[in-house]
């Protein structure tokens, strides 16, 4: 049993770290596009709203809804100040931070 256990929890324990350093890309990136001005610093709501809460939704949820928000341009009118919207990559990164918090 040990032999097959100890790899196991060998890779296991290598793969939890760089996720958790994923998430942390993501949680940067969502300060960095200042996206807790509208959906809150903890992405539970904020002041604006028609901003949905964000916080504990499926990555590939919030992904989605973020590139048609992009492709619709919705983001112009919105996001005016914040520069220019995030890269898929970016999306991708923050929509997994996001969905690690409790909603």
């Amino acid at each position: 049993m040990f032999r097959i256990a100890a790899p196991l929890m060998f890779a296991l324990a290598l793969v939890g770290p760089a996720r958790a350093a994923d998430t942390s890309e993501g949680k940067v990136m969502y300060e960095q596009y200042a996206c807790a001005r509208c959906h809150g610093a903890d992405a539970k709501g904020g002041s604006v709203p028609d901003a949905p809460p964000l916080a504990g939704m499926a990555a590939d949820r919030i992904e989605q809804k973020v590139r048609r928000f992009i492709e619709n341009r919705a983001h112009q009118d919105v996001l005016g100040g914040c520069g220019a919207p995030p890269t898929a990559g970016e999306i991708r990164k923050i929509a997994e931070y996001l969905s690690t918090l409790s909603p």
